[in-house]
């Protein structure tokens, strides 16, 4: 079968994953990894994020849900 969808060369857009979403999640990462500070508690590198403030108004939504908004309404780090 797989050697068939080599042969017939065709791509539908159902058989991969969106990359919209994918994109946007990566955005999310590497705003939070920008937020990131390595502290020595007892000798020990941890790695702290700041506090987020979490969107008002989500608490029906899901976990991801209310997380990506969270991230989503933090200010740019280039206006910081």
């Amino acid at each position: 079968m797989l050697a068939q969808k080599i042969v017939d060369g065709k791509i539908t857009t159902r058989d991969f994953w969106p990359i919209d979403p994918v994109l946007k999640d990566a955005a999310r990462y590497r705003t939070l990894q920008q937020m990131a500070r390595f502290v020595y508690i007892d000798g020990v590198a941890s790695v702290q994020f700041p506090r987020i403030p979490a969107t008002s108004g989500d608490e029906d939504c899901s976990f991801e849900t209310r997380v990506s908004a969270a991230v989503d309404d933090l200010p740019d780090h280039n206006r910081w």
